[in-house]
């Protein structure tokens, strides 16, 4: 039996497509599990800002710490499990991955300088934004839902610095930690 252009076409669309979507969800199910530590880190921080449990200079260095501590953690697990692989493929993932980290460390820390002083308010937003940000860029290789999840945390980080006046730390705490703990679950499930 033969096939004319058309359905050689066509099932190489589909092929193609396949690729694409199991790539997605290859990279949804890796990155899942660091959108839930942050965003049970960002829960954390926040509900103890909103009680006074804490400053922000008290709690956000070492939920960060452990925040890191936790993903690095993971991708080490996971660079075990990888390397009884025969192809090797994805070395140099978790390279790339900390050099990443490292350079978005790095802007904060230059930003924060350049702009300095800023109230609480306002760095808690800005890092919103940019954790969203993040996502969203991260979307732009990985897939559609990363955009979604990274537009929402930037958007409605944004609608909390210009509307939330009371609770706001009560508010980012789902904003920010909701939203990437049901990310984390929600590309867990992909």
């Amino acid at each position: 039996m033969s096939i004319d252009k058309t359905q050689a076409r066509e099932a190489l669309a589909i092929i193609e497509s396949s690729r694409r979507r199991g790539f997605s969800l290859h990279h949804y199910q890796r990155i899942a599990p660091m959108l839930v530590i942050w965003g049970v880190a960002w829960l954390v921080a926040d509900l103890s800002l909103q009680f006074g449990l804490a400053t922000s200079r008290q709690i956000w260095p070492p939920v960060s710490l452990v925040g890191t501590l936790a993903c690095v953690t993971v991708a080490v697990l996971r660079a075990r499990r990888k390397r009884s692989d025969e192809d090797g493929a994805g070395r140099g993932t978790a390279a790339r991955t900390f050099a990443v980290y490292g350079l978005v460390v790095a802007f904060m820390a230059g930003l924060f300088a350049v702009t300095a002083p800023l109230g609480d308010r306002q760095v808690h937003t800005i890092f919103g934004l940019a954790i969203g940000l993040g996502y969203a860029l991260c979307g732009a290789w990985l897939g559609w839902r990363l955009i979604l999840v990274g537009a929402a945390i930037m958007a409605l980080s944004f609608i909390g610095f210009a509307a939330v006046r009371d609770g706001y730390a009560a508010y980012m705490a789902v904003v920010g930690g909701g939203g990437l703990l049901l990310g984390g679950l929600w590309l867990r499930k992909a």
